[in-house]
């Protein structure tokens, strides 16, 4: 799905409207998508609705939502931050409809109101956030500013139309006052500031709803970038067949470990497991072997030739290594394989000539320090994996350059190398050697811990086995990670959440995603 700027949005609307399809369509269209959301999680209970509406096209999306769920047996109070007089064209009919279901509207136009509003607010068990919209820019100021921290601190769940007040949709940056949506309800297709910036994580669960805009202008249209909507991300998480058995789910093989990185194997390893796979193998220095065995109950482990008293792997595991790839659907390298000469060797040595599929993360990244090249030249098809430190050192480029723009940073190195690139950040981006770039939706600062990156090496590797493309596969295993770690955010609390807390959350992410597997 696009990712577009309010301005490229704004040009979609306007020449859907020109083409013949009514802009009080699309209005209607998207109040009805929010009270379906909110009727959705809700369930059959009718308590107190508070819809807070602008003078604007946002505010009349308000009314509709408001009218809906008045007719549905809502108790609604709806506040207009403005004068009637001031509601315009399909805002005013929405608003006439709101009235019509039996609505009394307050106008918001002094200090006077503010203490009925927070009456409402503090007895609503829904809140419906349609004062700006897309077309804000800069700071919240007034009354509605005045409002918003009392949204914020309400037990009541909040629904933001389109996007939460406060948020830019063109950038991201947020206004000094801006709301926290548990739940956000956008139309047509994701804008920037779901993406991008604080504004993402104002947003709540997004649900992008098709209201009837012109697909061939918004197939027209440039964007910024892609990124998944879950109902794009639940099409391309893997079905079993009923006959299906483990060999028919995928056969990984990992190579990883060296001493003291034991768990950054056991977390690929397993999250391979949890997504999915039908089988994995791990490819260990032989010392660590009987460790591993003991961590990891339902994978197999394979000793191999190690680096005397380093307990890495040595150039002698090479042959082995071969012979456990040919048997492999994806190959998935580097979590806690260490840097040790040698070892970097036999994962260059190996990549040069194996021909399947290579999920490459962490040190097997590190194994190319400052050549790319190797990579362009492997006969393999790769992802890459890596967070911005490894980026660096790949491409031989500070830091501090590639940070400045993520996107492009991550576009040159799938270009150079001719994989895809994941570049782990917030928010993540993917980009492949024809320049595509998608953008996961998914994700929280939960997870800035060590360990995520190996789960989510599994999480690709585990999807990829069984049957998607290693682009598709980067996509979901990104989008599913990231739910997982929402998830986690939300059970443990953001500063609490560890990375075997995110494996462990990885099923209920696939459930969330894909409710009818």
């Amino acid at each position: 799905m696009k990712i577009l700027t309010a301005e490229k949005m704004a040009y979609v609307d306007r020449v859907t409207i020109e083409r013949g399809t009514p802009g009080l369509v699309l209005m209607r269209n998207a109040g009805k998508a929010v009270f379906d959301l909110i009727k959705n999680t809700t369930g059959s209970i009718c308590g107190k609705a508070v819809v807070l509406a602008g003078k604007g096209n946002n505010g009349g999306d308000g009314f509709r939502v408001a009218e809906l769920l008045a007719k549905s047996g809502w108790n609604v109070d709806a506040y207009l931050f403005g004068t009637k007089e001031d509601v315009r064209g399909d805002a005013l009919t929405c608003m006439h409809d709101a009235k019509n279901a039996g609505l009394t509207t307050v106008e918001m136009t002094g200090e006077n109101h503010l203490q009925q509003v927070h009456e409402s607010i503090d007895s609503a068990d829904v809140i419906i956030d349609a004062l700006f919209g897309t077309g804000l820019k800069g700071d919240i100021c007034g009354l509605a500013a005045s409002v918003i921290p009392v949204v914020n601190d309400s037990d009541a769940i909040v629904f933001a139309v389109d996007i939460p007040s406060g948020v830019n949709a063109s950038t991201g940056a947020v206004s000094a006052s801006t709301v926290q949506a548990d739940y956000t309800v956008t139309f047509g297709c994701f804008k920037v500031g779901h993406i991008f910036g604080p504004g993402r994580r104002k947003c709540g669960e997004i649900t992008v709803a098709d209201i009837g805009f012109d697909s061939e202008i918004m197939d027209s249209v440039e964007c910024t970038g892609f990124a998944l909507s879950k109902s794009e991300a639940a099409e391309l998480i893997p079905r079993r067949a009923y006959n299906a058995h483990k060999g028919s789910e995928g056969r990984i093989f990992l190579l990883s470990g060296s001493v003291g990185l034991t768990g950054a194997t056991t977390l690929s390893s397993m999250a391979a497991m949890r997504i999915g796979a039908g089988m994995v193998t791990t490819g260990c220095p032989s010392s660590l072997n009987d460790i591993l065995e003991i961590k990891l109950t339902e994978v197999m482990t394979l000793p191999l030739a190690e680096v005397r008293k380093k307990r890495c792997l040595s150039l002698r595991a090479l042959g082995m290594v071969r012979k456990a790839a040919e048997k492999a659907h994806v190959v998935a390298i580097g979590p806690g394989l260490g840097t040790y000469h040698e070892t970097s060797e036999l994962v260059r040595l190996f990549i040069a000539e194996y021909t399947g599929r290579v999920v490459l993360d962490a040190d097997g990244i590190n194994a190319f320090k400052s050549r790319p090249d190797l990579l362009s030249a492997a006969p393999c098809e790769i992802v890459l994996t890596p967070h911005i430190g490894e980026l660096s050192r790949l491409m031989d480029k500070p830091v501090e350059e590639l940070a400045k723009n993520p996107v492009e940073s991550a576009r040159l190195a799938a270009v150079q190398t001719g994989s895809v690139v994941l570049l782990k950040g917030a928010p993540t981006v993917i980009t492949t050697p024809d320049e595509a770039v998608w953008v996961n939706p998914t994700g929280s600062e939960a997870m800035a811990t060590a360990g995520m990156g190996d789960v989510l090496t599994g999480t690709i590797a585990g999807f990829a086995a069984q049957g998607l493309t290693l682009f598709e596969a980067t996509k979901l295993g990104a989008y599913v990670h990231g739910r997982a770690g929402e998830l986690a955010a939300e059970e443990f609390g953001i500063p609490s959440v560890m990375a075997g807390d995110v494996l462990e959350k990885l099923s209920y992410a696939l459930i969330d995603t894909g409710k009818n597997i």
